[in-house]
């Protein structure tokens, strides 16, 4: 139900004096403080993880020196991240991708990179056949599109790893052939 307009305005005023404003900026300075002093254990952690990191860098750095290690840190570091990026994203979404190049990237024959990405991309022709039998629906389209995007990207992963091994030709009449 509507509420009726008011029939009369009624305005009240605090008015404050010089005794009530300086306790009212006292009140004001102390809240900002108290505000400040809950967040200093928090600047502490932090500050104090970034001196544990730094310490442990510095430490490892310090046996890297002491042991004499004639390796490349960088080379080393991006292929234990790529190891472990690729097999706990395979282990964890089962996405047959990442399982397929981690297998792949160690690979030394022709063989063996098949035996590598021919199991993935026949799981994702697998996945549209299934998509493409099945009725019409809103994002039907879109699934199959990221589906063949993926299943070429193996593909194309799939050949560059046999142009590394030496399993891949492409003959004079131009088809792709694999040896």
């Amino acid at each position: 139900m509507p509420r009726k307009a008011p029939k009369e305005v009624v305005e009240h005023r605090i008015t404050l004096g010089d005794f009530e404003r300086k306790q009212l900026v006292q009140a004001i300075d102390a809240y900002q403080v108290d505000k400040f002093a809950e967040n200093i254990p928090n600047i502490m952690l932090g500050a104090a993880g970034l001196g544990a990191a730094g310490a442990l860098g510095l430490a490892a750095y310090a046996f890297y020196k002491w042991c004499d290690l004639d390796l490349d840190i960088v080379t080393v570091a991006k292929s234990v991240a790529m190891d472990l990026d690729n097999g706990f994203t395979s282990w964890v979404t089962g996405n047959p991708m990442h399982s397929a190049y981690a297998e792949a990237n160690s690979a030394t024959t022709a063989e063996e990179v098949l035996a590598a990405y021919n199991p993935a991309i026949e799981k994702y022709q697998v996945l549209i056949d299934k998509l493409n039998s099945v009725g019409n629906f809103p994002n039907k389209e879109m699934m199959l599109r990221g589906l063949y995007k993926k299943k070429g990207q193996l593909e194309l992963l799939r050949r560059v790893a046999l142009t590394k091994v030496g399993g891949f030709d492409k003959t004079a009449t131009g088809t792709n052939t694999y040896r």
